[in-house]
């Protein structure tokens, strides 16, 4: 796979998916054309992945919170449970499409996966970021 790009960024709980143009898995899972007449489910390789899902902030001491800048206020995320380079099954109308640099990406919210196939990591193959940090250089 090409090096993904670092000027995207996937926000929140959104996932960048290098989709695949096979609808049958590298181990060797056939995808049925469809669950249901109208669902239609792709896959596709984790490339990026948000920060997760925003929990707030906490501004019990301040006294007047709303006057804060916005761009210093600290806010927690819970992490996504996909991680860089999961092969992932998704459902087709929940993903949006875009070409970048020639190249097809889908961006899909967390909660149309699926299903996910990991596999093992390699510690001497690591070619991977880590989990939520936004990227990877080369790999898939």
């Amino acid at each position: 796979m090409s090096s993904i790009p670092e000027e995207i960024i996937v926000i929140n709980d959104k996932i960048l998916i290098k989709p695949e143009d096979t609808k049958k898995t590298g181990g060797g899972i056939l995808i049925p054309d469809g669950i249901q007449q109208d669902e239609s489910i792709l896959n596709g390789y984790v490339a990026k992945v948000g920060r997760g899902y925003p929990l707030g902030a906490s501004f019990a001491d301040e006294e007047k919170p709303w006057m804060k800048d916005p761009q210093s206020v600290m806010v927690d995320y819970m992490p996504l449970q996909v991680m860089l380079g999961d092969f992932v099954f998704f459902i087709e109308r929940a993903a949006m499409e875009f070409t970048h640099n020639s190249i097809k990406w889908m961006v899909i919210p967390e909660g149309a996966i699926l299903a996910v196939i990991r596999k093992k990591p390699d510690p001497d193959a690591m070619v991977f970021g880590k989990h939520g940090d936004g990227g990877i250089d080369e790999a898939i």
